[in-house]
């Protein structure tokens, strides 16, 4: 019996598989190669890093599915989903600050010396490739491994935790500031790949959450601070502004940003989306006789529009 999409294979990607298995051992040296220049260029470094990870997991799922839309990475919408998603992220920043701000919590001005042309570029570039890398491991590989043994509510919940809980060793962080992140961006992010079942509406709105905060309205991003078009400065009860961590470790952004993660959820649900823990793959080994699962969402719903 031929595996799905067999019929359709394109030689130059079976040789290229072929070619990949056989040298598996040197596609490691960009990993590392990654982990090592970003000593001495971040943006480098990340890039490559982020390259050699994205191919790495795209040619593993195509050994075995032949189709890239069950990578996350499908071409179908990849443009329109990926503005859409900066879009949302950049107005989702941008109404939490203002709401900040409109309460006098938060104080944001033109700083003297602010952000050269050169940094506005190298920001942008950074956090579009901390997106994806972010969101390739949270969401590409976490969570379509949890769905697939457990359903997507297990999957949400569990992601979103272990997401959250990887900031708390950031500077000025803490452990309410991972329980934050789990509970806004967590969600939202989630539920972004859920409606879609593609990475580039998360990647969008991760994307832009980050440099709206940071690089434009100069916020920290995760406790870390960077150059800004303009500046601010919490002065406000930190259990609102997120104090020296940021907006992120705020009541505001968890209540704005879960507002707006449930409305994704619903929206993915509606499309039906929603993986039930019954058709999940459970935990143990399956063996011969066992009942198959249902196909996850992105094998058997069509592309969305």
């Amino acid at each position: 019996m031929q595996a799905r999409g067999d019929t359709q294979r394109e030689p130059g990607l079976n040789r290229y598989l072929r070619l990949r298995k056989r040298l598996s051992p040197l596609f490691l040296l960009p990993l590392v190669g990654g982990f090592f220049l970003m000593r001495v260029n971040q943006l480098a470094g990340m890039a490559l890093l982020t390259a050699a990870l994205v191919e790495s997991y795209v040619s593993s799922r195509m050994r075995r599915t032949r189709d890239l839309d069950d990578t996350g990475f499908g071409l179908h919408g990849a443009g329109i989903e990926t503005a859409a998603g900066f879009g949302l992220g950049a107005i989702l920043m941008a109404l939490m600050i203002g709401i900040l701000a409109v309460a006098g919590w938060y104080r944001v001005f033109v700083p003297r010396s602010g952000i050269t042309a050169g940094g506005f570029a190298y920001w942008l570039a950074l956090f579009a490739l901390v997106g994806v890398l972010e969101e390739l491991l949270s969401r590409g590989m976490l969570f379509r491994f949890l769905e697939r043994r457990a359903g997507s509510a297990f999957a949400l919940a569990a992601s979103s935790l272990v997401f959250g809980l990887l900031h708390v060793p950031n500077p000025n962080s803490s452990v309410w500031a991972g329980v934050a992140i789990a509970l806004h961006a967590g969600v939202l992010l989630g539920a972004a790949y859920m409606l879609t079942r593609r990475l580039w509406l998360a990647i969008g709105i991760h994307w832009s959450w980050n440099f709206v905060q940071g690089p434009v309205f100069g916020a920290p991003v995760s406790g870390q601070n960077q150059p800004s078009l303009l500046d601010s400065a919490a002065r406000g009860p930190e259990i609102l502004t997120g104090g020296p961590f940021g907006p992120e470790a705020g009541l505001v952004s968890v209540v704005v940003g879960a507002a707006a993660g449930l409305l994704l959820l619903v929206l993915a649900i509606k499309r039906g989306r929603w993986v039930p823990s019954s058709q999940g793959l459970g935990w143990r080994r399956k063996k011969n006789g066992d009942p198959s699962p249902a196909p996850p969402p992105e094998e058997r719903a069509s592309p969305a529009p």
